[in-house]
């Protein structure tokens, strides 16, 4: 299993636990004081999970999805 711990602009604390028992990802939001505020599950975009990283550009802090990214692949011919 793996958790990551982030801290939210208003002092608050999200924590975001992968396992392979969780079809997705468990979000849990804390307050300042570390009390259980809310809990969310995020289903699985993709088969493997690689970590979580913070920033502003894919999801909000509430997971609403704000852009997405693909890769193709083109065989060129040589």
């Amino acid at each position: 299993m793996k958790s990551y711990l982030t801290a939210l602009d208003d002092g608050s604390f999200m924590r975001v636990q992968y396992g392979s028992k969780i079809n997705g990802l468990l979000v849990e939001y804390y307050d300042k004081d570390f009390n259980l505020t809310g809990t969310k599950i995020i289903g699985k975009e993709l088969p493997v999970f690689g970590g979580f990283y913070a920033t502003k550009t894919k999801y909000d802090k509430h997971w609403n999805k704000i852009t997405s990214t693909g890769l193709t692949n083109h065989l060129m011919d040589m």
